[in-house]
């Protein structure tokens, strides 16, 4: 049994891997694992399943512990082994390297060891095999646990000191260039890390690059004034002396810029280790293609692979085109080649569209003849029989009745000896009992990047004297990322560098990725270029698979199954569609991935197989009819939005940001050439999912390129929309000076405004207020309020008129009149309450919060805070946290200075997050300073320190907690 915790929940049981996704199950085994082997309370599981609120028996859990053991244990008999009662809870037994994330503290504890003993090339070996383990956010399927919560910021605190470490060792072994590559997505993380700063100077002076070492000297120094008032510390400042004069000591152990190349073993410890194994084995009679260059990238599959094939049969190795599977398997092979001593064969099935003659090319690669009394099969079942061999069987895909038959009949038959295994490399399953699948995956773009090492081996193969610095590294990436980490199409376009810059290879991928080729002598397979890797796995699909596969074309980005079922032929109905979805990813030309918030599935073409089907979109001529179909798909998609604060309007945003990509696409092309008015004025309505889903900018640019294009008819409601939120747009961004025109050119229209499109309106103009009260534009709250009081007066709708109310109250706060404005923003909050608005209420209680704040009650300030976080969880909002300035306000205003530099360090640590500016109100700077001053520094740092690690929750949870409110609670709806 594995666990493999770092990341989506998945569990490994007797060879075969199986997801858990979100289940109950998945949030049990979470915290089972999270503190394994130690006793877990039944209370603690409970929450972690089902929250923190809901009644739950023992009878419930119980029923999916014993789902849970079956998983884990599936032979078990009577008593489980492995998940275990204990007292008033149960225990999850599991050995060191049983749970991914004890085997990653372990690894951890050992790179550490081995650094301070001196051995930094033992210590990167232990480093990156605990950061492979790490595949995504751990512990996403638990619902309430404080002790995962603590484990979880104790593994992403070690994560983080392991790949700092990693870049120690790096530096160590004289290897700068790799640690600079690395450190640019780091920095990206943190800006603010001082260590991370100093290693890319050490690196860069190491690169003799000093005077870049001096400049980013120079840029942490303004990123710090800036963000913290602060200097560098006293750490960086000596490093930075040091550089200045010119310390011999932070050069030695690099090597010189002109070096040659050193063996692998000199600049990879990982591969090292590898070939070392195989250099010390056992000699065998092996028949497999020569391996000229090292494989790069996949030391975790070649591991796991390589233990698959010692223990089964048959193991398939899947992937797409291009993926590198026949190089996988080929160095597996090579691994495993001493534990079969009697021969290990690779047999390339590409020479024959036949599935018949599968066996027959089998049995001429082992020199093996049938005669007239014994056919083929029966040929290969004696030379099997008694032996231990290894058949490589690469490119099954087009010929897997064959291959099955081979298997069958041979390896897998009644009275075969098992002793004889299989590993087939194949863009889908053969699909016979007793097959184990292997799923490759494009190489990593993540740094440590392999992909990116893999275009840089390749280039300084074709042009030894390629210089790689910061800019060509940039160019790298960006090639990288185009070609989605397929192993293929990066050689291919690293063998360019002979006859083209790195910014015109980057160029060319942009473009049509499928374009890649080999050049100079041709090999005469469907590798010769991306294009024809495509085509190879498009030629075996059925003709509506291929129609599909082209209409999908035009999905960027995830996707679900509607999304697809929307730009299919008509003649399709949905049911066919998600079937024939299957069959593409059955066959390696889509990825399957969980949806929004986890729920459901979604899809998505690489963008090399997209490019791919475009091009046979575009010469089939459908292109123009497929982009009308995705247009009038999301423009009913549109259509649906719900009114402003209703309960299903989260629901909506989720299914939005599930096929946002697409929407974003198809809202690009209605401002462009091809525009059109109604899909513009159906995007201008998406303001609150902008502003909740943390797309503001994106959102303005958006509704300024639709009134530049000139579409919408003057004076029309349209015009009108668009005026109102994109003032309300500048606005949030403090830009009154861009939102104050577009407000002056829609205010005096709103009189005029139909009764068909008054609702609409409203909404349009609560947004632009909500924008003036946030951006601190105070002066246009009166003439916005009376606009929505004109609205609210022709109409008996009750949401219009309570919001009409609830902007009377806001534009009364700058006033002073605290009192009036407490006591309607309390009556409002339960009128929102009663007609179930999520928006209302959000309002009223940020309204509430100000009130309480300014007048120097921060206790109950926090009571109104902890409904707005209840609100912003209900509404799925990522965005800006400031409100919660105003409660560190309250705290410095009441001399509780302790508590405010705490709240102001957790809200400045969100708005880093979030990539906004902080402090966002003019008078917290001031306030901020104040409190400063009245402490302390040691005390004022160990309460930013505290601050920077609470979470929202946190703060809200100094109130106590209002259980009569459904709106307060994030377990309720």
């Amino acid at each position: 049994m594995r666990i493999m915790d770092l990341g989506s929940l998945t569990v490994e049981v007797e060879g075969s891997t199986i997801e858990l996704g979100t289940t109950k199950q998945a949030a049990l085994l979470c915290v089972l694992a999270a503190r394994a082997n130690q006793r877990v309370p039944a209370t603690d599981l409970v929450a972690a399943a089902w929250g923190l609120d809901v009644e739950v028996s023992m009878s419930s859990l119980d029923s999916q512990l014993w789902r849970l053991r079956n998983i884990l244990e599936p032979h078990r008999g009577r008593t489980s082994s492995v998940l275990v009662r204990d007292g008033g809870g149960y225990r999850l037994v599991a050995a060191p390297d049983a749970v991914d994330s004890l085997r990653f503290e372990r690894l951890g504890d050992r790179a550490n060891a081995q650094v301070r003993d001196g051995d930094p090339a033992a210590a990167l070996i232990a480093i990156e095999e605990a950061l492979e383990l790490w595949r995504g956010e751990p512990f996403e399927a638990v619902i309430a646990d404080v002790g995962t919560v603590v484990q979880l910021a104790r593994l992403i605190e070690l994560r983080q000191q392991l790949e700092e470490l990693r870049i120690d060792a790096l530096i160590g072994q004289g290897l700068p260039h790799r640690a600079i590559v690395d450190l640019e997505e780091m920095i990206g993380r943190n800006p603010l890390r001082e260590r991370l700063w100093a290693q890319r100077m050490t690196a860069l002076v190491q690169l003799d690059r000093t005077d870049e070492a001096l400049a980013a000297y120079a840029r942490l120094t303004q990123l710090l004034a800036d963000e913290l008032g602060l200097d560098p510390g006293p750490d960086l400042r000596a490093l930075h002396g040091r550089i200045l004069a010119r310390d011999p000591s932070l050069v030695g152990a690099a090597r010189p810029a002109q070096q040659t190349r050193q063996p692998r073993e000199a600049d990879d410890p990982v591969a090292a280790r590898i070939e070392g194994e195989a250099r010390t084995a056992d000699p065998v009679a092996v028949r497999l293609p020569r391996r000229a260059t090292p494989l790069i990238g996949r030391a975790a599959d070649t591991d796991r692979v390589a233990g698959l094939v010692l223990g089964q049969p048959l193991v398939t190795i899947c992937g797409s085109g291009g993926s590198g599977k026949t190089r996988l398997a080929i160095e597996v092979a090579a691994r495993v080649a001493a534990d079969f001593p009697d021969g290990v064969w690779f047999v390339d099935l590409t020479a024959t569209t036949e599935p018949d003659l599968v066996i027959d090319i089998v049995v001429s690669t082992l020199a093996l003849s049938a005669s007239q009394v014994f056919d083929p099969i029966q040929v290969l079942r004696e030379f099997a029989r008694g032996r231990r061999i290894l058949l490589v069987l690469d490119n099954c895909e087009h010929v897997l009745d064959g291959v099955a038959l081979l298997v069958e009949e041979t390896l897998l038959s009644d009275d075969a000896e098992r002793g004889a295994a299989v590993l087939a490399t194949s863009r889908e399953p053969i699909g016979v009992d007793g097959e184990y699948l292997w799923s490759i995956a494009p190489l990593s773009l993540a740094g440590p990047a392999p992909a990116v090492e893999l275009f840089t081996e390749r280039a300084r193969a074709s042009d030894p004297e390629l210089v790689l610095d910061a800019d060509a590294m940039a160019s790298v990436v960006q090639i990288c990322r185009a070609l989605d980490g397929i192993p293929l199409a990066i050689e291919l376009a690293a063998a360019r560098v002979r006859s083209f810059s790195l910014t015109e290879i980057a160029e060319q991928v942009r473009a049509d990725p499928t374009r890649l080729s080999r050049v100079g002598r041709q090999r005469g397979d469907h590798r010769q270029s991306l294009y024809e890797a495509m085509e190879w796995s498009y030629r075996l699909l059925t003709e509506q698979e291929q129609s599909l596969h082209r209409c999908l074309s035009v999905l960027p980005g995830p996707f679900p199954a509607t999304a697809a079922a929307g730009v299919a032929p008509p003649d399709l109905n949905a049911y066919e569609v998600t079937e024939l979805l299957l069959g593409l990813a059955h066959r390696s030309l889509l990825d399957v991935r969980p949806g929004q918030r986890g729920t459901g599935t979604v899809f998505a073409q690489l963008d090399t197989v997209r490019a791919h089907g475009r091009r046979h979109l575009v010469e089939a001529g459908e292109e123009d009819l497929v982009l009308a179909r995705r247009d009038d798909w999301v423009a009913a998609l549109l259509a649906r939005r719900p009114r402003l604060g209703r309960p299903e309007a989260p629901l909506w945003y989720d299914e939005l940001e599930e096929s946002y990509p697409v929407v974003r696409a198809v809202l690009q092309r209605a401002v462009g050439p091809a525009g059109s008015a109604e899909l513009i004025g159906l995007g201008s309505g998406l303001g609150f999912f902008w502003l909740f889903r943390s797309r503001m900018i994106e959102g303005a640019r958006w509704l300024e390129a639709a009134q530049a294009s000139g579409l919408q008819r003057a004076g029309s409601v349209e015009e009108l929309l668009t005026l109102l939120r994109l003032g309300a747009g500048y606005l949030l961004r403090f830009r009154p000076d861009l939102g104050r025109p577009q407000l002056d050119a829609a205010l005096p229209r709103v009189a005029e405004v139909p009764a068909s499109a008054r609702v609409v309106v409203a909404e349009a103009l609560v947004s632009a207020a909500g924008g003036a009260w946030a951006g601190t534009a105070y002066d246009l709250l009166p003439a916005l309020s009376r606009a929505l009081d004109q609205i609210a007066a022709g109409t008996d709708d009750q949401v219009t008129q309570l919001f009409a109310e609830i902007i009377a109250c806001i534009t009364v706060l700058p006033l002073g009149r605290l009192d009036e404005a407490r006591e309607t923003a309390e009556r409002l909050y339960r009128r929102s309450v009663e007609l179930d608005n999520l928006v209302g209420a959000w309002f009223t209680s940020l309204a509430a919060c100000v009130v309480e704040s300014e007048s120097l009650r921060p206790a109950d300030a926090l009571g109104w805070a902890r409904r707005v976080i209840g609100l912003h969880e209900r509404l799925g909002t990522g965005g800006s946290k400031s409100f919660l300035e105003t409660v560190g306000n309250g705290f410095a205003l009441s001399a509780d200075h302790e508590r405010a530099v705490r709240v102001y360090a957790a809200t400045c640590a969100h708005a880093r997050q979030a990539g906004v500016d902080w402090p966002e109100h003019p008078k917290t700077r001031e306030l901020f300073e104040r409190a400063r001053a009245a402490m302390d520094p040691a005390a004022f740092d160990r309460a930013w320190a505290a601050g920077e690690r609470m979470s929202l929750r946190d703060i809200a949870d100094w109130a106590e907690p209002d259980r009569g409110d459904r709106f307060s609670s994030r377990t309720t709806g």
